[in-house]
């Protein structure tokens, strides 16, 4: 469902896999702005090493094109978004995964 618009076989398809979504209550109820967030793996559970955010409005979520993904915040700390799969950047990431 997230590769790329022009090219779902692209290798940033893979880099939003195994989402998680955040719950705001039944229904999205509890969500201030009408959207459902949903984070994304980069690697579906095989040496990820990040983790993106990506949101969109509560009744397309079937919708492909109607996905934003996180791409980081402006001066004043505001989240930026765009459509563009490739422009997103990462909520939280590590460069180690090992496990002991």
């Amino acid at each position: 469902m997230f590769g790329t618009p022009a090219n779902p076989s692209s290798a940033a398809a893979y880099k939003f896999t195994t989402i998680f979504f955040a719950d705001f209550g039944m229904n999205s109820g509890n969500a201030v702005d009408g959207y459902v967030y949903a984070y994304g793996l980069d690697n579906n559970w095989r040496s990820q090493q990040a983790l993106y955010l990506a949101r969109v409005p509560g009744n397309s979520i079937q919708n492909r094109f109607a996905w934003s993904f996180f791409t980081g915040t402006t001066a004043t700390e505001n989240p930026t978004w765009s459509s563009d799969i490739t422009a997103k950047v990462p909520v939280l990431e590590t460069t180690d995964c090992s496990i002991p």
